[in-house]
């Protein structure tokens, strides 16, 4: 049996590569975390990050994003869109509960299900249907 060298060389360096890669996601998901707890002490004026976090209801949305673009020059200001599932026969349905202003290009798209929150990178890549209740 013989081995192709080079072959095996170019495998070890695409894994290296992709370990690189993921490292790279990694640090910036824990960068991520960190900032969103220096947030949190910050939107609930806490000295330290409790261990039982405080809870933000989607009617806060708009004193979040008050908070976040406190000092910021208007061009950076962020806006925050909300999508929530919502399961009809087979299909979901993705429901936009909540749009920032036009005005604005700075826009950090979640969805909410279930009492959680997480970040939405590519709306057309989770969902296939849509339903705007605006």
């Amino acid at each position: 049996m013989s081995i192709n060298l080079q072959a095996v060389e170019e495998f070890l360096e695409q894994v290296l590569a992709e370990i690189g890669e993921i490292s790279l996601e990694i640090e910036r998901y824990v960068e991520q975390l960190l900032a969103a707890r220096e947030f949190a002490r910050g939107f609930f004026k806490l000295s330290t990050t409790p261990n039982d976090r405080p809870k933000t209801s989607l009617d806060e949305l708009d004193q979040v994003e008050r908070h976040l673009n406190k000092r910021a020059a208007f061009l950076d200001w962020l806006g925050i869109r909300v999508y929530e599932p919502e399961r009809v026969n087979d299909k979901v349905i993705w429901h936009l509960r909540r749009n920032p202003s036009d005005k604005l290009t700075n826009i950090l798209t979640i969805g909410v299900y279930e009492g959680h929150a997480f970040v939405i990178k590519n709306i057309s890549k989770l969902a296939n249907t849509y339903a705007c209740v605006h």
